[in-house]
């Protein structure tokens, strides 16, 4: 129910204020893959994002920013899995960063202001804006 100011979905974030979710949706196109994932976050703001092409398997909430990382869509498996980052704002990307390897199922994580991702082949990434 969207008027109750709770949200569903198969990976899960929040604080206080905040919650953000991924969720496998219908597709509305016939000739086009069934499904595809969004992003919808409420808090001060209240968005849906589906433009990143990703099949979601992490999602965090960290200051001003989602951050959401993936494999490609079933149709797009031609591209690499990425980590994107949103502004918790208004939904839109920022950045897409391609990974060389996907990530593993909710592996991320922030600590001193640094994001830190692992990945589906053990490796342990660090993200900082400097």
């Amino acid at each position: 129910n969207p008027s109750d100011g709770k949200l569903e979905g198969e990976y899960i974030a929040f604080d206080e204020d905040r919650s953000v979710v991924s969720k496998r949706k219908a597709n509305d196109k016939k000739e086009d893959i069934d499904f595809h994932y969004e992003i919808n976050f409420k808090g001060s703001s209240v968005w849906a994002n589906a433009e990143t092409e990703l099949h979601l398997k992490a999602i965090m909430l960290s200051g001003s920013n989602v951050f959401a990382a993936g494999i490609p869509e079933f149709s797009k498996s031609n591209r690499k899995s990425a980590l994107v980052v949103l502004s918790a704002i208004d939904g839109k990307i920022l950045q897409k960063l391609e990974l060389e390897n996907p990530p593993s199922s909710d592996g991320l994580s922030t600590v001193g202001g640094k994001i830190i991702m692992t990945t589906s082949d053990g490796n342990v990434i660090c993200f900082s804006n400097k």
